[in-house]
Order: structure tokens, then C-alpha cells, then sequence
């Protein structure tokens, strides 16, 4: 265990707290110095399911793992009513795979609109040019043709 403490400080990590849960070593690194605000941290769903697994077991109470973890009592309450409610899913959710399958209709939809917006321009600049030719008092197509005169 001392030769990993050792290695972790060698590449610059300097340890604030040093906590040994399940046989792994968590460490918690310190805040940087000049930076207000924490960097935002992401837990895995093993991290997520072990907690709430410690949580509802009745081993420790919610101040002693926020406490151990360094964790805010709210996000892991939060952590667990969304365990209970369908469960922790790495990767994307029931919700995000609709949304994708929604772009992908929306995306094909527009599409077909263009396509449609295309074609209705095109029909409409031929009338448009179908009815000028024949609302010219002259039948013909060109003037040349009509250009004897009144004698």
C-alpha cells in the first residue's frame, strides 16, 4: 500500500484524504490554488451503486458516507430515489434513446419538406413564365415575327 501512495505522489497528485474502501484506494485531491470554484466531478454507476448499497443495507447513515465519500447528503438521496425509481443504467437512458429516434424522424421529415419546397418553387416559376408568354397581346412567341407593322 505504501509503494501506491508513493507512485501517486511521484506523478502529482497530492493527497488530502486517503481513504481505503472494498480493498481500493480512493484519494481526493486538493483544491486548486487561485480556482473559486470545485471542479466538477463525475461518478461512475458502480461508485453510485455502492454508496446506495451502503445506504440501504443500514451499515452507515447518510452523514457518515457524505461524510467518507465527500459526497453532499442531497445527491446521494438523489442518487437513490432515482435507484428506486429505475434503477442506475450507464450509457444513454430510455429517455435519450427517444430523443435520438425523434431527431432521426425529424431529420428525415425535413428532408422530404425541402425536397417538396424545391419542387413547388420550380412548378411555380414555370406558370409564372407560362403566363406571361400567353399575356402579351402578341401571340407570337418572339417579336420578330410580328414586327411588319401598320402600313
Amino acid at each position: 500500500m505504501l509503494g501506491t501512495l508513493e507512485r501517486l505522489e511521484r506523478i502529482g497528485l497530492t493527497p488530502r484524504v486517503w481513504t481505503e474502501l472494498g480493498g481500493s484506494l480512493e484519494c481526493r485531491r486538493e483544491e486548486r490554488k487561485g480556482s473559486l470554484m470545485r471542479e466538477r466531478r463525475r461518478f461512475s454507476a458502480a461508485f453510485k451503486q455502492q454508496v446506495i448499497g451502503e445506504l440501504m443495507s443500514g451499515a452507515c447513515s447518510l452523514a457518515q458516507l457524505s461524510r467518507r465519500h465527500d459526497v453532499s447528503s442531497g445527491l446521494i438521496l438523489y442518487w437513490k430515489k432515482r435507484y428506486e425509481v429505475g434503477g442506475m443504467v450507464e450509457g444513454p437512458g430510455s429517455n435519450e434513446k427517444q430523443n435520438v429516434a425523434r431527431i432521426a424522424e425529424l431529420e428525415r421529415m425535413v428532408g422530404r419538406l425541402t425536397m417538396e419546397n424545391e419542387l413547388l418553387k420550380k412548378a411555380v416559376e414555370y406558370t409564372a413564365r407560362r403566363r406571361k408568354e400567353f399575356s402579351s397581346p402578341i401571340t407570337a412567341k418572339t417579336l420578330a415575327t410580328s414586327r411588319g407593322g401598320a402600313k
